[in-house]
């Protein structure tokens, strides 16, 4: 017998969230977002862009990223919807996919970052095990102390800080 969780049959994806006040603008968190050797800087894995021709991430490109994660290697597809001044939205498709989204709203005295990654669930051994690393990552606060290393890159902190980190669903 066979059980399956009823999210994974309706392709809803477990959503973490935090957020960030920044003393920049949107232009220079955007660059710090979408520039590989900036992202080497605050992501929580170690990866590597395969022939990223433009130096950045922009938007209607598609790349490919590959990484290791808990000792799994995996490769994803990155498909960029959005790169502007409020926020930066894309697609990791791979062994599980990853909707991630930064979205910026500027004020006179810095910029507020938003970010969201959705896990989607696949079928497969690898993507089990692969979901069930991120969501740990994820889970100790991953997202949030990514926002901190991208303020750290930015210059100095804002009072503010990081100033919120949740997972808005967590798996069993």
């Amino acid at each position: 017998m066979l059980l399956r969780d009823h999210r994974c049959m309706a392709g809803e994806p477990d959503v973490w969230t935090a957020s960030a006040w920044l003393e920049n603008d949107s232009d220079g968190v955007l660059r710090a977002l979408t520039d590989p050797a900036a992202i080497a800087g605050w992501a929580p894995v170690n990866f590597e862009v395969d022939g990223l021709a433009g130096g950045r991430l922009a938007a209607g490109r598609r790349e490919r990223v590959s990484g290791s994660i808990a000792g799994i290697g995996a490769t994803f597809d990155v498909e960029v919807m959005r790169a502007d001044t409020k926020g930066l939205e894309l697609v990791a498709d791979g062994p599980i996919s990853l909707d991630v989204n930064y979205s910026f709203a500027e004020h006179d005295d810095g910029v507020s970052v938003h970010a969201r990654v959705g896990i989607r669930r696949r079928r497969g051994l690898t993507a089990q095990l692969l979901q069930a690393a991120v969501a740990a990552l994820l889970n100790a606060g991953a997202l949030a102390r990514a926002l901190r290393k991208l303020e750290d890159s930015l210059g100095a902190p804002a009072p503010g800080g990081v100033f919120a980190s949740q997972p808005e669903f967590v798996a069993a």
